[in-house]
């Protein structure tokens, strides 16, 4: 069994993580032993209890498993806000906030980490007067209709985009890495209260 386990995650060309579940002690004598091919044992997350071995144990696994993963993130999640804050509190000018300062740091190419928060999901929406050819843009939770003040007429959706979408582009084209922030946590919740859900910590100070 763990020659067929090696050789299927050794095909996974993005594998994360693995989970090892099973009732009693044999999953735990499983890991002691060289079954694994070593690069596997080192992305082995978690060995979990389960109650069976059939199907039934492989569903409570995953279920056990999901919420594992949910903690992990949590705190991956904790941390990053962590690190953001103490680059403000030390004020080394290596952490910002406010979506026009992070919005120039990304297009300066020194942001490092984007921290976005998961409830600032929303759409740019870009407007046109199909009269007077006017256009604005203006930030929604969804695309709602708008009429010219000018001319009077209903005005034309020229381009709507998901700003964590948007963002998160533009920082992974110039080499940075971007963190979904959860607004369940306590961290998460300060970050979203204090500043507006959107943080950046640059790789240098501006």
């Amino acid at each position: 069994m763990g020659e067929i386990a090696s050789e299927v995650f050794l095909s996974e060309e993005n594998l994360k993580g693995v989970f090892v579940g099973g009732p009693g002690g044999t999953k735990d004598q499983f890991m002691k032993k060289d079954y694994l091919h070593h690069e596997i044992r080192k992305k082995v997350l978690d060995i979990i209890d389960v109650g069976y071995t059939d199907e039934f144990g492989l569903r409570e696994l995953v279920e056990k498993a999901s919420q594992r993963l949910k903690d992990m993130k949590i705190a991956k999640e904790k941390e990053v806000v962590n690190r953001f804050l103490g680059e403000i509190k030390k004020d080394t000018g290596k952490a910002i906030y406010g979506e026009r300062e992070v919005v120039d740091a990304i297009e300066r190419g020194a942001v490092d980490t984007l921290l976005l928060s998961d409830s600032l999901r929303k759409i740019k929406v870009k407007y046109r007067c199909p009269v007077c050819s006017q256009e604005y843009e203006e930030t929604l939770s969804e695309v709602e209709d708008r009429i010219c003040e000018k001319c009077n007429v209903p005005m034309d959706v020229v381009s709507k985009e998901d700003i964590i979408e948007k963002y998160a582009e533009m920082v992974k084209e110039k080499g940075g890495e971007v963190r979904l922030i959860s607004s369940e946590s306590e961290e998460g919740k300060l970050f979203l209260r204090a500043f507006n859900g959107i943080g950046a910590i640059l790789r240098y100070a501006l």
